[in-house]
């Protein structure tokens, strides 16, 4: 065969998509049509996946790794980042159920304090929060107490998230902690959980609860102290 008759083959798209069926045969690969096992299995796994990260990038990286661990021919750019829009948004509606029995009304109303300016403050409530201790000074370690005792006042310490994944929660405490109070305003409901994972300490991961964050400057700066 004349080498240079290869500089039309695959110029039908018939030709395309039926040698395309026939290799990937061949090498034990297999098709994903919309409604198929595979792409089902794909949607719950991004689902679970979406829980522990919110990164798009990374969902769809992931994705792309378990159809290749799988033998599955990946669907377009398009439909695949569709997916994983879908799983995020997914995760967020369970996580909202998750929580769902903690945010009464008188919860609610509390998280809604926090993004209200206090006029003693001069700032609101999270923003005080989340500012971090600059030094051991006696009135540094007044601040820090101040901010466990209203934690309590909310009865933060007695609220139990650990139904979430550690990462979830992680994620959430960190969009509290980088988001404006226009930006948690947009997340109508959605803000509560996020507010949660900030404010209820958990045993299970320390890290995540911003009470337990406070304890430990708050112990070693009154030990510097005394």
């Amino acid at each position: 065969m004349d080498p240079a008759g290869l500089t039309e083959y695959g110029q039908r798209e018939q030709t395309r998509r039926d040698h395309l069926r026939l290799a990937a045969g061949y090498r034990g690969w297999k098709s994903a049509l919309a409604d198929s096992t595979a792409m089902k299995e794909l949607e719950q796994f991004l689902l679970d996946r979406a829980i522990e990260h919110d990164s798009p990038t990374l969902l769809f990286n992931l994705a792309r790794e378990y159809l290749m661990a799988a033998k599955v021919l990946r669907r377009g750019v398009l439909i695949l980042a569709k997916m994983v829009g879908t799983a995020r948004k997914a995760a967020a509606d369970l996580t909202s159920q998750f929580v769902g029995h903690l945010l009464t009304t008188e919860v609610r109303a509390d998280l809604e304090r926090m993004l209200v300016v206090d006029a003693g403050l001069g700032k609101t409530r999270l923003e005080w929060l989340v500012t971090p201790a600059r030094d051991a000074s006696t009135t540094s370690v007044k601040t820090e107490i101040d901010k466990l005792t209203w934690l309590r006042a909310i009865d933060a310490h007695q609220m139990d998230v650990s139904v979430l994944p550690n990462e979830r929660r992680r994620f959430l405490a960190q969009v509290a902690r980088r988001s404006t109070n226009q930006g948690l305003g947009w997340r109508k409901e959605r803000k509560f959980p996020i507010l949660l994972a900030l404010a209820v300490p958990t045993p299970a991961d320390q890290r995540v609860g911003l009470a337990e964050q406070l304890a430990r400057p708050r112990r070693q700066m009154v030990a510097v102290v005394l």
